[in-house]
Parts: C-alpha cells; sequence; structure tokens
C-alpha cells in the first residue's frame, strides 16, 4: 500500500478519483486559513474510509504545517507497514526528509512529486483499459440519443462544435466529464441528421467523392455547389428539388 501526504497548501487537488482506495493511504494536510475543501474531493476522500486522515494545523506560522507533515509521517510510518510515500508538494524542502526515510531504511520507496497524477500507478494498463470501456459506453449512451432524436426531428440535433459539447457535457453531467473527454466523445458520435432513404444513397455518393478531393477545391458558394451537385450526377435523372435538398444535407454547417 502506498503512503500518500498531500501539502494542501501548496498543491490543491480537485478529487483523488485517480487513486484506488483499496492501495492508497490518505493523509490530508490544510493550513490553519484553509476552513472550506471543495465538494468533489470531500467526496473522494469518503470513497478511502478508514485509509484517509485530515490533518489540521492548529495555529499558522512559517513551515508550520511542513513541521506537522514531518511528525504524522514520522508517527504513521511507525504505526503501519506501507510499501512507498509520496509527499504531494512543489516544496522542495521535503526532498531531504524524504533521503532521510532511504537512507536510513526506513521505506523502500520514497517521493516528493508536484501533482497527484504523477503517482506511479502499478496496474496503469488496466486502468487505461477501463477508462477506455467507460468511453465507449458513455458514446453508445450519447449515440443512442442522437438516434431517438433522429427519428422524431433530426434538425434539432446540435451542428456547431461548441453546441455539440454542450449537449453532450449535459447528458453525461453525472459523470464529471473532463474537457477533453467530452471533446474525445463527440468524435466517437455522430450527429449527422437522419436522411431521407430515397436520397441517402446519392448523399453518401457526393459526400464520399467531396472527402476525396482536396479542402480547397470544394465548392463553397450555393450556386457553384449546385452545379458541382448537378454536373456529379448527371445523368441519374434528379431533379432540381432533389439537387437542392441534397445540397442542404452535405454543405449546411
Amino acid at each position: 500500500m502506498k503512503l500518500i501526504f498531500i501539502d494542501y497548501e501548496n498543491v490543491q487537488p480537485k478529487t483523488l478519483d485517480y487513486l484506488s482506495p483499496n492501495d492508497h493511504f490518505i493523509v490530508l494536510c490544510i493550513g490553519e486559513n484553509q476552513k472550506l475543501l471543495p465538494v468533489m474531493l470531500i467526496k473522494s476522500l469518503m470513497m478511502f474510509g478508514q485509509n484517509c486522515r485530515i490533518i489540521e494545523c492548529p495555529k499558522a506560522g512559517k513551515n508550520a504545517l511542513d513541521f506537522i507533515i514531518v511528525d504524522e509521517m514520522a508517527r504513521i510510518t511507525t504505526e503501519f507497514q506501507f510499501d512507498s510515500l509520496y509527499i504531494i508538494s512543489k516544496d522542495k524542502g521535503f526532498d531531504s526528509i524524504i533521503h532521510y526515510y532511504l537512507t536510513k531504511e526506513r521505506i523502500k520507496q520514497a517521493e516528493r512529486l508536484d501533482s497527484i497524477d504523477h503517482i506511479p500507478q502499478a496496474n496503469q494498463h488496466s486502468i487505461d483499459n477501463r477508462q477506455t470501456k467507460n468511453m465507449t459506453v458513455f458514446a453508445s449512451k450519447i449515440q443512442e440519443q442522437i438516434d431517438k432524436i433522429n427519428k422524431i426531428s433530426p434538425k434539432s440535433l446540435p451542428s456547431k462544435p461548441q453546441s455539440q459539447f454542450n449537449w453532450v457535457n449535459s447528458l453525461l453531467k453525472a459523470e464529471n466529464l473532463a474537457e477533453k473527454d467530452v471533446k474525445s466523445l463527440i468524435k466517437m458520435v455522430d450527429f449527422s441528421p437522419a436522411q431521407p432513404t430515397k436520397l441517402k444513397s446519392y448523399v453518401d455518393r457526393a459526400k464520399a467523392k467531396l472527402n476525396s478531393l482536396e479542402k480547397r477545391h470544394h465548392p463553397n458558394k450555393l450556386e457553384t455547389q449546385t452545379n458541382w451537385l448537378k454536373s456529379f450526377f448527371r445523368g441519374d435523372g434528379l431533379n432540381t428539388s432533389q439537387i437542392s435538398e441534397i445540397r442542404q444535407i452535405i454543405f449546411s454547417k
């Protein structure tokens, strides 16, 4: 088990969800003036149960919390046996106590880290697989909602990047996803409005042709788009109304 000391005066993680409650013992050390903690952080701390302690500095003073951290570290490592020790702080003053612990062989592995995210995970591969699986589940949930809307009112689907981001973020609000994860999910789903069955094959052909062309060769005005489609579908017997409908599906932003 890893012993984690967090110098909260120096580093303020938003959550500890990244860490497994079964593999980590958390000691959150807060300063005398730090009376309030974020709800998300408290919720993640609760997951650790007995493997979590909050140490509060009773009085403000220069390096007061640092001395308390060192004292608690000595007491806890004497009381319990740990495989490794990590102090989460940007204060390099802790490097000397880390070196001392290693020299005296009080613990096998010890290190000061600038961020909670830098704690090495022995089962990182399984964590990555679990995260990938979760993203796949989320993407499936999003696509399911998109398909439902597509059957009722395709035009009500969000079409712009920001509106798609807001829509997905709202749909998965309870998951507290990071911005990069929401953007990744948007790339995993298809927001394209449902197309009339009778024109779908024509739309797919035109899209495939456009994708084979360099962006600079794409028609960007209504007249050139219409003429391009008329030329492309010459011989298919499409009327002006159908050409116009295909143009709206393909080129509408």
